[in-house]
């Protein structure tokens, strides 16, 4: 299935682990560019899973140095905070 596909099928798809099983399988196959987790990350509407799958998307995406477009739709400097501290960790531990 296309990243595209896989993203439109994300909209149709309600259950929560549904959604992050379907994350999972395309983060098989492709990686993705920040745009594209704006996207996926929008689909979901709690913040602690918009956490979640910003932490699960980073390692994949292409263009790191615009993931704060990502970022940004955190509506809480504390959820901000802890994506932020999430990203330098795994630069610490991915050198």
């Amino acid at each position: 299935m296309s990243l595209k596909a896989s993203i439109d099928k994300l909209k149709f798809t309600i259950p929560r682990d549904d959604q992050k099983a379907l994350i999972n399988s395309m983060l098989e196959n492709h990686d993705v560019n920040s745009t594209q987790c704006v996207a996926i990350v929008k689909e979901f509407s709690y913040t602690p899973d918009q956490v979640e799958v910003m932490k699960k998307l980073y390692p994949y995406v292409r263009d790191k140095q615009n993931f704060n477009k990502v970022i940004d739709i955190l509506f809480t400097n504390i959820y901000k905070d802890e994506v932020h501290k999430f990203i330098r960790e795994y630069h610490q531990n991915n050198k």
